[in-house]
């Protein structure tokens, strides 16, 4: 196993150039039926990703991260990306399509905490 190496969006490769932050929620846009994502859950600094991924950030104050991600991963958005792909045998979809895809979220931040708590309580 290669020890993690220290590099910045300058420095590093030319596909590594996406700044991931907590809160985020990060889509593989490159084979996408196998639904690779992950969901930033705790602070980290100096996280890069490739460009072989989207970061969808929310915006603060009018939508909970963690909704935002069970919303990017439910079946439906899931498909909707799945549907929007091109290609065969590496499917993919650019960010600026990505980005037209809806979700359906709860209107406020009271609502969707709500909602939040509920699924946690039900899936711990």
């Amino acid at each position: 196993m290669r020890p993690a190496v220290n590099v910045s969006k300058h420095t590093g490769p030319s596909r590594a150039r996406r700044i991931v932050k907590y809160g985020d929620t990060i889509i593989s846009t490159v084979r996408t039926y196998l639904r690779s994502m992950c969901f930033i859950d705790h602070d980290i600094e100096h996280c890069i990703v490739s460009t072989g991924f989207s970061v969808l950030s929310p915006i603060k104050g009018t939508v909970l991260p963690e909704i935002l991600s069970y919303a990017l991963s439910s079946d439906y958005f899931v498909n909707e990306v799945i549907k929007n792909s091109i290609g065969v045998s590496y499917p993919a979809i650019n960010d600026k399509k990505l980005l037209s895809l809806k979700v359906a979220l709860p209107s406020t931040i009271e609502e969707q905490l709500q909602l939040y708590n509920e699924i946690k309580s039900k899936t711990t």
